[in-house]
């Protein structure tokens, strides 16, 4: 198979399609079975859970395989062709998931099953080389898939707490009177309530993809005591990020009232808080990388 074709020479698409028909037939059947999955997240669900890093994941994922055809091609060329049974016994698993989630109206097992039934199609058709290539694009399909809504109520609850108790500590010592009951925070007459968006989970979520992301893509060579330093910074950020929105959300309702705080600076606080965990994630790795170069000299 050649993996590398001039899409400006008619003869040679021509040429790519006739020796690579089956493998074009098996992505494009492949296409058309997670077309309603694809659909369902890209239309609604990331939508109405605030999801959205989402959108993201699968091109960015594409991409960086299509980053790696020229060297995909010369791994696949060498490799010998064969019936892998590992392969096939993932594939089933992950057709299995597909029919259960798809008959019992279960959406993240649905989408779930794109990960194993991909990667063992890749396997099958191109041989174990390419997949050890590009295995990252596999495993990041992960962070499109959102959990069960009960699931994600459970995980977001304790990081709730844990930030709002953060807000409420900030807001005290910059010499407010903040009351705290609960998951409801009170400065003056505004009373904010830290719901699952104020959580950091989604944060959490979004951040970790992103410095994933960054770790392969600049810091793959690194040590792994490094790259776990920079993963470990993750959940810290994405909660004291979080607990200043909170902090910034009731002083705007404290301020300005209710119609502000839940305004459109509301949503945008959300913004600012991803720049400051990436503002961080990157500081942290720029610093590390610095005390690491002075330490080896």
């Amino acid at each position: 198979m050649t993996i590398i074709v001039d899409m400006k020479d008619p003869e040679k698409i021509i040429g790519f399609v006739k020796r690579n028909w089956a493998h074009i037939v098996g992505w494009g059947l492949l296409a058309l079975l997670y077309y309603p999955i694809l659909r369902q997240l890209y239309t609604a669900r990331w939508k109405n859970i605030d999801y959205e890093h989402a959108y993201f994941i699968l091109p960015i994922s594409i991409f960086l395989v299509w980053r790696l055809r020229k060297e995909l091609a010369g791994v696949y060329s060498a490799a010998k062709e064969k019936i892998s049974y590992l392969f096939l016994s993932i594939f089933v698993l992950g057709i299995a998931m597909y029919v259960f989630g798809w008959k019992w109206d279960y959406l993240f097992i649905c989408a779930i099953s794109l990960i194993p039934v991909s990667f063992a199609m890749t396997g099958f058709i191109y041989g174990w080389e390419v997949v050890k290539k590009i295995w990252f694009s596999f495993f990041y399909l992960i962070f499109m898939v959102p959990p069960p809504a009960a699931v994600l109520d459970n995980l977001t609850l304790p990081m709730r707490y844990i930030s709002s108790h953060i807000a409420y500590g900030i807001l005290k010592v910059a010499g407010y009177a903040p009351v705290k009951e609960g998951l409801v925070l009170t400065i003056g007459n505004f009373s904010a309530l830290v719901g699952a968006e104020c959580s950091g989970f989604r944060s959490f979520i979004t951040l970790t993809a992103l410095g994933l992301l960054y770790i392969y893509l600049y810091a793959s060579k690194e040590r792994l005591t490094y790259k776990a330093v920079l993963i470990g910074l993750i959940p810290f950020l994405a909660i004291i990020g979080n607990s200043f929105r909170i902090c910034l959300i009731s002083l705007l309702g404290y301020y300005f009232g209710e119609a502000v705080a839940e305004g459109p600076l509301h949503y945008g606080s959300g913004y600012l808080v991803y720049v400051f965990m990436i503002i961080g994630l990157f500081a942290a790795d720029r610093l590390m990388s610095a005390v690491m170069h002075r330490a080896s000299k």
